[in-house]
């Protein structure tokens, strides 16, 4: 498998969990360390990560001293993520045009 068809591998949905059972674990992972383990880029996990918080409403935040991303208040659960079935099929086109 090559470079590019293994960073098209990976679902927004599966590296979003992913990025969120680290941040639930509390050991502060960063975007470099989270890009490693998912097998992505960096600028990815950014993405990822500014799509959790703006977009899903998960506190995430940056700490500089730790240097790691962290939950400011308890999450219970990942948030269901409810699209219509036009949503669904614009991003498996979108998946395919990549």
């Amino acid at each position: 498998m090559t470079t590019v068809e293994s960073l098209r591998s990976r679902p927004p949905l599966e590296r979003m969990l992913r990025i969120h059972q680290a941040l639930q674990s509390g050991k502060f992972p960063n975007a470099s360390t989270l890009a490693r383990e998912i097998e992505v880029a960096t600028k990815t996990i950014h993405r990822d990560i500014e799509f959790m918080r703006d977009r899903l409403g998960l506190p995430v935040e940056f700490n500089p001293g730790k240097n790691g991303y962290h939950y400011t208040e308890e999450v219970s659960a990942f948030p269901n993520i409810q699209i219509t079935e036009g949503e669904l099929f614009a991003l498996i086109v979108a998946e395919k045009a990549l």
